[in-house]
């Protein structure tokens, strides 16, 4: 009986120990899931006041509604906080059993992860109100012309005959801040019942832009497994049934199908207007804009008044700094967004160090100026990306050989890109310009370059430059790959150090300098286009500097002060574009036989008295140019005819003369009549003898422009005979 009684007792005791530890067990992981929901809750309050901060912005800012969905997480989010306060109070007082507690808290910890998990409200916590458009924040527009361009686009708008109006212009010009002020006074004019403002994602994405139409206007499309028809459908719906609608769409990238969208096509009956933002001219046209219209960077004085007005006028008030500040705002080249941003950085600075190291930072193509990276160089860097092509992307950069503000001919640029191998090389070389021209015009229209337009060449560029700011975007581009040498008009006196010569060079420009030998011997072998062209002083061209260039295409010694080109410079086998114009102090050029892929020559305004030697032998010539060659004394027969793709040959000015027929051995109009491929001809006729047979022969009807002079030459007698036989043309055609 004793040891039973015992044995309970004992039994008794460890079931006493094993409940006071399960008792302190639970009181411990009470305490750790307390604290671990408490931490959590304190997460969830965290997101809620984002949320409402974004809720708030959008309210305020933006006059937009706060969706229902977000209503419903902010009200489950407050009372869940209220369901934690109690479990703490119940916690600490001892109101309900551990057991139900543990497992109030076990739930109350599965509900936080929930609502942390609905939190992100991807498409947005507001919406526009129906019928009440919200005003766009916009910057002040601080120029006349700022202002003539946006009445501009404001007439456009107004005009019931016109539905849709595409802007354009490079990046940073002020684009969208115009078209904001457009919309904030048309929202106060009455001409539009809805007006809808919605920014086209850079990359465009077509179900993304439906859900930025759909929450402007206020329509659900929430339900994600929809196709692409319905939402376009259920958009186009809502859109047709507002009366007098103008929807904005800023920063478009490529054209689309406004039907694919749900966007109803604009026209008088429906009263809807278009309005696009965009970089690129072609954008415009793809979307069938009725009007167009380019926003210009400002004048220099509307620059320079703006630029005053970000740093703060008594900075600009230091004999000091005033006249660095006037090299800066040259240096943004009139663009908006860079002089805001560079006026800005020195808002208040007066140490004229400061202001010098950002100048140099300007000129020399990179900066550490705040915000130019973020602000400036983002943008013109998408505009990059975003050309159509490589190929595209290579004769842009190309652009950058030549010094900032450099009017680049655009016959020689694309002679270059033909020598590059970027435009295919074709059966004529009127096809090559054309794909050329079509290059350029493309470029232009993507605001990347500018274009100058000739009336003497009936609207064809005569000229390009780059804006600075987009030279340097370029700039900085090839350092890196492709790898450029860009040292034009940097006032060299010597050769660039060999160690600059970095072997993976691409392309490299010394052009406009003031060197007087190039010496060494560079070890660049993917060398395809070299620059010399404008060192006045340059005399003399070591022996061995071509040596480790054989990649050489392209090479310009124009305008320098050579009598001879150096040993090594006749293995350039590959060599496609050689120009040695304006060298006034060469004579004779030496034997060009080895170079049988050449086919640009151009020695224009040079004192040669004979061709170079080897000259028939170039059996891929295309163009030779010869103007102005006043020294020149023979053609000798039986060139022309070994020159069997030759189809441009010049000789304005030349002192030449081609004579009907000759028994010296010298070159006749007959060769030329003969030749097949022959179609621009500039020359100066012996007698009229020789005139005649051209005329006679018919060769005139294969030709696609001439310049033809008698008896003496120059600009004047070039011109009267040109217009002399267009007369005559014209006569015999009647």
């Amino acid at each position: 009986m004793g040891a039973n009684v015992q044995g309970a007792m004992e039994s008794f005791f460890w079931e006493c120990i094993s409940f006071l530890r399960t008792m302190v067990t639970n009181f411990r992981n009470l305490e750790r899931d307390m604290k671990s929901l408490r931490a959590e809750t304190d997460d969830l309050s965290a997101q809620e006041e984002d949320v409402m901060t974004k809720v708030e912005r959008e309210e305020v800012e933006k006059g937009k509604k706060r969706k229902r969905e977000v209503d419903v997480w902010l009200e489950n989010v407050k009372r869940f906080k209220k369901e934690v306060d109690g479990a703490e109070e119940n916690r600490n007082e001892g109101r309900i059993s551990r057991y139900k507690l543990t497992k109030h808290i076990e739930d109350l910890k599965a509900e936080v992860v929930q609502l942390k998990e609905k939190n992100g409200f991807p498409d947005g916590v507001a919406i526009h109100q129906l019928g009440i458009p919200s005003p766009q924040p916009a910057a002040t527009l601080h120029s006349d012309s700022a202002n003539a361009t946006m009445k501009r686009i404001w007439n456009h708008l107004l005009d019931v005959e016109i539905r849709k109006v595409g802007v354009y212009g490079m990046a940073g010009v002020g684009k969208t801040t115009i078209l904001k002020h457009i919309h904030n006074q048309i929202l106060h004019s009455g001409v539009f019942k809805s007006i809808l403002w919605v920014t086209v994602s850079k990359a465009l994405d077509l179900y993304r832009l439906q859900e930025e139409i759909a929450s402007a206007i206020g329509l659900d499309l929430s339900n994600r497994v929809d196709n692409e028809e319905n939402r376009s459908s259920k958009i186009h719906a809502e859109l047709s049934r507002r009366e007098r609608c103008l929807l904005i769409l800023d920063d478009v990238w490529k054209p689309f199908s406004l039907d694919r969208i749900g966007i109803p096509e604009p026209n008088q009956t429906n009263g809807f207007k278009l309005a696009i933002t965009t970089r690129s001219i072609t954008v415009c046209r793809g979307m069938e804009s009725e009007r167009i219209v380019k926003v210009e960077v400002l004048l220099p004085e509307e620059a320079w008044d703006l630029f005053e007005e970000k740093v703060g006028g008594p900075v600009l008030d230091s004999s000091e700094i005033k006249p660095i500040a006037e090299l800066i705002v040259k240096e943004c080249d009139c663009l908006p967004l860079a002089i805001i941003t560079v006026g800005r950085a020195l808002r208040g600075v007066r140490d004229v160090s400061v202001w010098r190291n950002a100048l140099n930072e300007l000129k020399c193509s990179y900066t550490e100026i705040d915000g130019m990276d973020d602000c400036v160089f983002s943008r013109l860097m998408f505009s990059y990306n975003r050309l159509r092509n490589d190929r595209i992307k290579d004769c842009f950069l190309y652009c950058a050989l030549y010094p900032e503000d450099y009017k680049i001919h655009t016959e020689q640029l694309i002679e270059n890109w033909v020598g590059e191998g970027w435009i295919d090389e074709m059966e004529n070389t009127e096809r090559e310009r054309d794909k050329g021209y079509t290059i350029l015009r493309e470029l232009i229209d993507s605001c990347m370059i500018k274009g100058n337009d000739s009336e003497y060449l009936a609207g064809r560029l005569d000229t390009t430059e780059l804006h600075d700011l987009i030279r340097d975007l370029a700039i900085n581009i090839t350092r890196v790959s492709p790898r450029f040498m860009v040292k034009a008009r940097e006032y060299l006196e010597e050769t660039p150090r060999v160690e600059e010569w970095v072997e993976n060079t691409k392309r490299a420009s010394l052009m406009d300098n003031k060197i007087k030998k190039l010496s060494g011997q560079p070890m660049c072998p993917q060398l395809t286009t070299l620059f010399l062209q404008g060192n006045h002083l340059l005399t003399e061209i070591s022996n061995s500097f071509f040596e480790n260039m054989q990649g050489l295409r392209v090479v310009d010694l124009s305008k320098t002060w050579i009598n001879s080109l150096p040993e090594s410079f006749f293995a350039l086998k590959n060599l496609r574009v050689l120009r040695l114009d304006s060298c006034e102090n060469l004579h004779k050029v030496p034997c060009l036989a080895t170079l049988k892929h050449l086919r640009v020559l151009s020695l224009e305004s040079t004192l040669i008295k004979e061709l170079p030697q080897g000259i028939e032998e170039l059996v891929n010539l295309r163009k030779l140019r010869l103007n102005h060659t006043s020294r020149l004394n023979l053609f000798p027969a039986g060139i022309i005819p070994k020159l069997t793709l030759l189809e441009e040959l010049e000789m304005g000015g030349s002192g030449w003369r081609w004579p009907s027929d000759t028994t010296r051995a010298a070159a006749d109009i007959k060769e030329i009549v003969e030749s097949t491929k022959i179609t621009c001809l500039q020359l100066c006729f012996e007698d009229v003898n020789g005139f005649n047979n051209l005329v006679g022969s018919g060769k005139v009807s294969a030709l696609k422009s001439f310049h033809i002079a008698l008896g003496k030459t120059g600009p004047h007698a070039l011109r009267e005979s040109y217009l002399f036989w267009e007369f005559r043309l014209f006569e015999k055609m009647l």
